[in-house]
C-alpha cells in the first residue's frame, strides 16, 4: 500500500487525476494554475463548501512577481463548482488582470 502511496507522488497530475486520488481542492488549484500559467502563483488558502451534490471550491493565491501596489493584481481568487465531483463552472472572483476599481471609470 505505502507503495501505491508513493509512486502516485512521483507520477503527473493527469495520471494521478486519472486514478480519483485527486482531491477537488486539488483539481481547482490545477484550473488555476492552466487558466493563468505564467502567474507564479503560492496558494494562500482552500475552502470547499459542500451542499448535496454540489461542492464549492474556494482559491485565494498570491502572484509572486506582481508589485503590491502595481496595475496589476497581486492578490487573486477563483471559484470552481462541481457537481458530483464533474467540473461545472470557473470564475475568477478576483483579479487576474487588475484590482477592481483600479484605473476604470467611474
Amino acid at each position: 500500500m505505502l507503495a501505491a502511496c508513493e509512486r502516485m507522488s512521483t507520477i503527473g497530475f493527469d495520471t494521478q487525476s486519472a486514478f480519483g486520488s485527486v482531491g477537488l481542492a486539488d483539481r481547482c488549484v490545477d484550473i488555476v494554475r492552466r487558466a493563468f500559467p505564467n502567474g507564479g502563483l503560492d496558494i494562500a488558502n482552500r475552502r470547499v463548501k459542500v451542499e448535496g451534490g454540489v461542492s464549492i471550491v474556494a482559491i485565494a493565491a498570491v502572484r509572486r512577481d506582481v508589485a503590491v501596489k502595481g496595475p496589476y493584481a497581486r492578490d487573486i481568487a477563483a471559484e470552481c463548482r462541481f457537481e458530483n465531483n464533474i467540473l461545472m463552472g470557473f470564475r475568477w472572483t478576483s483579479g487576474p488582470i487588475r484590482p477592481t476599481g483600479f484605473g476604470q471609470a467611474p
